[in-house]
């Protein structure tokens, strides 16, 4: 009958594996062995032991500061001065050992910076317009230095590097030159301008009004 069906006569295991789990009797007990010798611990892949060190690096970043830089923008309605730290990882071509002459050379061409001080005229509590003014600026210049000061961020040689034209410049150079800038002048490697330089290119924003 199930030839006339097209289907296939089931094998002779599968009505004992069917009888096997419809039995109503206990399960029999495992039986186990004991050959006499001791099975080999399993290993795993790619896993290693915390003190086991072979062939992998132990080293760990180990970065000083080679010097500071001050970045400075000047817009037309606000001041921001940022101050890095430019640092050196004293470790790096120990824990890269593969790399390239060229990878090498752009990674000392430009060190990496971190960042330790940030403040804008918003910090000293200048709203709006007021933002864009000389006194604004001279004042956030004045607390920027006197905050390296404290925090005694002058033990390497400072870059100055400026940006745009605002009120705020004049008002920068102006405290540098004056006592607020005493402790800063004497660190000062060299001052650099980053202005970008526009040829045609497409229209520029609107004028912001405040």
């Amino acid at each position: 009958m199930l030839g006339n069906l097209g289907l296939q006569r089931p094998q002779r295991g599968f009505w004992r594996c069917i009888k096997r789990f419809n039995s109503t009797s206990p399960p029999r007990p495992l039986q186990v062995t004991n050959s006499g010798t001791t099975p080999a611990p399993f290993q795993f892949a790619n896993v290693r032991h915390p003190q086991n060190t072979d062939g992998f690096s132990v080293l760990k970043p180990n970065e000083i500061t080679r010097s500071y830089t001050l970045h400075c923008l000047f817009t037309k309605n606000n001041t921001h001065f940022t101050y890095a730290a430019t640092v050196e990882d004293t470790n790096y071509l120990a824990m890269h050992p593969d790399l390239s002459y060229n990878a090498k050379f752009q990674y000392y061409a430009k060190l990496p910076s971190k960042v330790k001080i940030a403040i804008s005229t918003g910090c000293l509590g200048f709203r709006k317009a007021a933002r864009g003014e000389y006194e604004a600026a001279f004042q956030t210049a004045s607390k920027m230095f006197k905050t390296i000061q404290e925090k005694n961020l002058l033990n390497h040689p400072i870059d100055i590097v400026m940006k745009d034209f605002g009120k705020g410049r004049a008002a920068f150079i102006a405290a540098l030159n004056g006592k607020e800038g005493t402790f800063v002048r004497p660190k000062i490697r060299t001052i650099s301008d980053a202005t970008p330089l526009k040829f045609g290119g497409v229209r520029s924003p609107r004028i912001r009004r405040l």
